[in-house]
Order: C-alpha cells, then sequence, then structure tokens
C-alpha cells in the first residue's frame, strides 16, 4: 500500500472493499481464495518493503476493519473472500509491531 496515493472504494451491497495495494502478494493461483491471505502479504512486504510506514497506518487500517467487509479486492494477487476485518486487523497488527521494530 502507497499511502500517498492509497485510495480505498468499498461496494456496500456486495461487501467489497478495493483495496489497492493492500495485501500484495506473489505467485500464482486462483482468482478469489477464502485462505489466509495475511501471510502471503507479509512475506511479500517484508521482501519489497514497500508499505509507507506513516504514523496513522495502523489506524487507518483498523478503521478499514471497522467496515467489515466480506470481500477484499485486490490489486497484486488473489481476492479474498471472508472476515476481511480481521484480516485488516491482522495487517494492521503487522504493520505497528514493524514500525515499533523500526522505531528501536
Amino acid at each position: 500500500m502507497h499511502f500517498a496515493q492509497f485510495v480505498s472504494t468499498r461496494d456496500q451491497a456486495t461487501g467489497t472493499l478495493f483495496c489497492g495495494d493492500l495485501f500484495t502478494h506473489v505467485g500464482g493461483g486462483a482468482a478469489l481464495v477464502e485462505t489466509d491471505i495475511l501471510g502471503p502479504a507479509i512475506a511479500a512486504e517484508e521482501m519489497f518493503q514497500a508499505t509507507a510506514l506513516a504514523p496513522r497506518t495502523p489506524e487507518i487500517l483498523r478503521r478499514l476493519a471497522e467496515l467489515k467487509p466480506r470481500t477484499l479486492a485486490l490489486m497484486h494477487g488473489a481476492s479474498y473472500r471472508g472476515d476481511g476485518a480481521a484480516a485488516l486487523r491482522g495487517l494492521a497488527d503487522y504493520t505497528a509491531e514493524r514500525m515499533r521494530k523500526l522505531a528501536a
């Protein structure tokens, strides 16, 4: 997620959150999965370190989780159908921990 450019859109009727670069992951696979997307997203982030870590990044991710999306439509990788709020909270936790480690 490149926060300077990140814009999130959602479709209320379907519960879809269009996530842009959030949850970017590498490799092939199905267009839509119902399995873990957080692990592959963390692996890609540790490989590329492309996320803009701003002070409010974890807070913004948690606010997106409050939308309770049922589908996360990704720009880079398989989209996800399931508990999108849990996935966003997990990404927020990972991001907060990464920021703590970088600040130490």
